[in-house]
């Protein structure tokens, strides 16, 4: 399987370099071209010498306090004096490499790139040995975009400086940008003699391996890491998903098998297994693997739920009574590992209500309205549920309840007004309920239940022309009773 490009470049890690600030003494040294020196003193000869000494002019001096003035400008980030300074300093002392060195840092803070490369490169031609100016240019190449002059700048100073891996990581960065991936392999092993394996650096150099399409080589670098590290179970699953991924099995098996010698129990272990099992056939052990995982108290209920949702879906689309039984039993496991869980319960009152265990669903139901109180999908099941078993006093108790969380939900205002008939208690409440559901119904076929039963509730209340009204309201949107209101109608007219 091979990677796209962007798949392993954000994988690399982004390590900046930052250059001290705190240069300002260096930089007014490399001013003063003119040093102190003395001859010594020779003990054997009788003669004695005077001490020579090289007068520092006045000219000297007012170009290192123009220069220092420059430097406490750019500091105080007050680049256009700043850039003054240093011009006047180019000007009365051309061969001063600190000065142009400084107006390059100038013009890469005003944004001139353009700029900072010309007088950098000046800067480079009066001092090529001067180390801060050829990291200096090898970071204005990254940002001017030029990798290829960048990378070589680059193999330059980490041949100076070896033993920093931040400027390894710098050139591995230009060559990437050239798509140049064996070199990117190449400074990562640098890197790695440097600083030893790591799994940011086995990561970086996997997926590059990947987008080569070399699988083998991919594996490898955990393969390496087992070598060292033999009782970590994370390197036997990566060697084990590389290989599958790719169509590998026969290869994953023995990494997988090794593993589970190791740790039976591992969550992460079972969670690459359930899709291996799956991949070869093997659906009983993905089941076991799933059951694993489902169990364990280390793994976050809702990324269980990532796997569970799928499942119960089905569940609900096909009422399969063999996945209901086992999924209720994965439920019963997870209601006693997260009994606060309010979704445990909705899924667990879901399955009991597909398996027609209205009581229990209702027991389940109720649990997960304790812990959430105003889920519209849990009220819809757990009223459903009170209807198969024909619990209308206890919808009767609810009906506040219910109305004042969903006051427009045509479906629940039907049920309301429904119950509220069938039992008698209050027929005017009835016809409140059911007159608001039919404001808020755009359904068919709810529209025609909604104005039936008020056309059944008026005929009992001797309002014919109510009654009348309502059924012929039931009628404009045919629903499955049409014909039988229709002869309602008929009789009554």
């Amino acid at each position: 399987m091979q990677l796209e490009m962007s798949d392993f470049i954000t994988e690399i890690i982004k390590t900046k370099m930052q250059m001290k600030k705190t240069i300002l003494f260096f930089l007014i040294l490399l001013c003063f071209t003119a040093p102190l020196s003395a001859q010594k003193n020779n003990k054997k000869k009788k003669k004695e010498k005077k001490e020579e000494k090289i007068e520092i002019t006045s000219e000297t001096r007012k170009i290192s306090s123009i220069f220092a003035d420059g430097l406490r400008e750019f500091y105080s980030d007050n680049f256009n004096r700043a850039e003054q300074s240093f011009r006047a300093v180019i000007t009365r002392a051309p061969k001063n490499d600190a000065a142009f060195y400084m107006m390059s840092k100038v013009k890469i803070a005003q944004k001139d790139l353009n700029g900072a490369e010309y007088y950098l490169s000046e800067a480079r031609k009066l001092n090529p040995k001067n180390e801060w100016y050829l990291l200096g240019m090898a970071e204005l190449y990254d940002q001017l975009g030029n990798f290829k002059q960048s990378a070589k700048l680059w193999e330059e100073v980490c041949t100076l400086k070896s033993d920093n891996e931040f400027y390894l990581i710098a050139l591995s960065e230009a060559y990437l940008q050239l798509n140049r991936l064996s070199d990117v392999i190449k400074v990562y092993d640098r890197i790695e003699k440097m600083v030893g394996r790591n799994d940011e650096i086995t990561a970086v150099k996997k997926n590059i391996y990947l987008y080569l399409n070399d699988v083998k080589s991919a594996a490898g670098e955990y393969e390496k890491l087992i070598q060292l590290y033999p009782h970590e179970i994370e390197y036997y699953l990566e060697v084990a998903k590389i290989y599958s991924a790719n169509g590998m099995n026969d290869k994953a098996r023995s990494f997988y098998e090794t593993a589970l010698q190791k740790d039976p129990k591992n969550t992460q272990l079972h969670l690459a297994l359930i899709d291996y099992y799956k991949a070869i056939g093997k659906s009983e052990e993905s089941q076991n693997s799933l059951m694993m995982v489902l169990q364990s108290p280390d793994f976050p209920i809702e990324k269980k739920f990532n796997y569970l949702q799928p499942l119960l879906d089905q569940c609900i689309k096909t009422k399969n009574k063999t996945m209901l039984q086992q999924m209720e039993d994965i439920f019963t496991v997870l209601a006693k590992t997260n009994p606060n869980d309010y979704e445990t319960w909705a899924g667990f009152g879901i399955l009991c209500f597909l398996n027609d265990d209205y009581v229990k669903a209702r027991k389940n139901f109720e649990k997960a309205l304790s812990l959430h109180f105003g889920d519209y999908y849990l009220w819809e099941y757990y009223i459903e549920t009170l209807l198969k078993t024909e619990d209308y006093a206890t919808i009767v108790d609810k009906a506040d309840e219910i109305s004042e969380l969903f006051p427009i939900s045509a479906q629940f205002l039907y049920t309301l007004g429904y119950v509220f008939d069938k039992t008698g208690n209050n027929t005017e409440k009835a016809i409140d309920y059911l007159t608001q559901a039919s404001i808020y119904a755009v359904d068919a076929n709810l529209i025609e239940s909604i104005c039936d039963l008020l056309g059944d509730i008026y005929m009992k209340l001797d309002n014919k022309t109510e009654a009348l009204k309502n059924w012929k309201k039931a009628i404009r949107r045919p629903g499955p009773n049409v014909q039988k209101i229709r002869e309602k109608i008929a009789k009554n007219e």
